[in-house]
């Protein structure tokens, strides 16, 4: 009888030992999967902070080419006044016929200006055009 209860005792205690390392095992998968769950939200992180980065270089590309399309108009408009610069040159040369050994001189000197001022803008709209295209295009 000494030794049935004994026995039983043992048992007991291998069964509780079990159950211990049974519990044990839970806890050891349930840190695990913390520790997934953790990984998994860093990653999900670091996914949103990649989303805004791109959202930051999409913005920037826009405003690279809202001022793109600003030099643009401005090289524009320098052309323009450039043209007028030329046609207001050539009306004065025409309308003071009175007096063109005075006269001449200067409006001469200030069409030789715009030209080369309208030269020098058709070349920053040249630059400008192969610019957008080398960007469109690569």
């Amino acid at each position: 009888m000494e030794f049935y209860g004994l026995n039983n005792t043992i048992y007991g205690i291998n069964y509780a030992i079990n159950g211990l390392n049974n519990g044990m095992n839970v806890l050891k998968n349930t840190i695990k999967g913390i520790n997934n769950a953790i990984y998994v939200s860093n990653n999900d992180i670091y996914g949103i902070n990649n989303s805004l980065y791109c959202i930051d270089n999409a913005i920037y590309g826009i405003n690279n080419a809202i001022n793109r399309i600003n030099n643009t108009l401005y090289c524009i408009d320098n052309a323009i006044n450039g043209i007028n610069g030329i046609r207001n040159a050539i009306n004065t040369i025409f309308h003071l016929k009175a007096t063109p050994y005075v006269v001449l001189p200067i409006c001469l000197h200030g069409f030789t200006k715009t030209l080369v001022s309208f030269q020098s803008n058709s070349n920053n709209i040249k630059r400008l055009i192969i610019s957008i295209l080398d960007k469109t295009l690569l």
